[in-house]
Order: C-alpha cells, then sequence, then structure tokens
C-alpha cells in the first residue's frame, strides 16, 4: 500500500510553521545545548536520547557506541549515507 499526499504552502517560513506545531521534543535543551558542538561522550549520548525522545536501551547505546565513534576519519558521506551500513542517515 501506498499513500501520498500534497501540502501546499506559499514559503518555506510556512512550511516550517506546518511542520514545527506537528513535533514537540520533551527535552529539548539536549539538543540545543549540544548540536554543532565538538561531540564528547555525554553530548553523543544528550543526542541520541534527544533524537530518542528518552531513555536508550542497553541495546541502542550498543549500536551507538559502534556506529558513531566520537571521531571518524574516514569518508563521511560514503559511511552515513550508504543505506546498505547500519548506522545511517536514519539516526543523523
Amino acid at each position: 500500500m501506498h499513500f501520498s499526499f500534497e501540502i501546499k504552502t506559499k514559503d518555506k517560513t510556512s512550511f516550517l510553521e506546518h511542520w514545527q506545531a506537528k513535533y514537540e521534543y520533551p527535552a529539548e535543551e539536549k539538543y540545543t545545548q549540544n548540536i554543532g558542538l565538538p561531540l564528547t561522550e555525554k553530548s553523543r549520548h544528550e543526542l541520541f536520547e534527544w533524537k530518542n525522545g528518552g531513555v536508550i536501551s542497553k541495546s541502542k547505546t550498543r549500536s551507538i557506541l559502534e556506529n558513531y565513534p566520537l571521531i571518524f576519519s574516514g569518508d563521511h558521506r560514503a559511511r552515513y549515507l550508504n543505506h546498505k551500513e547500519p548506522g545511517g542517515a536514519i539516526w543523523n
């Protein structure tokens, strides 16, 4: 089954306002206090808690540690945008 719909907005601001009203994150400060800064163990964990909407399970924590190292010196596009590899854009 496939559903498709169109949302018409007059400009980018209207588009953002439409979708912003549909999302509420309970711990917004975990995002605002960590995004755009160098990753630390604490900031990485808080960003994933924000994205997850709450506490991260032990199995998900293991996956984060394995798939999102604090320092990655390889090709970021190949690593994180390859749908055939774990730890891709779904979490980014």
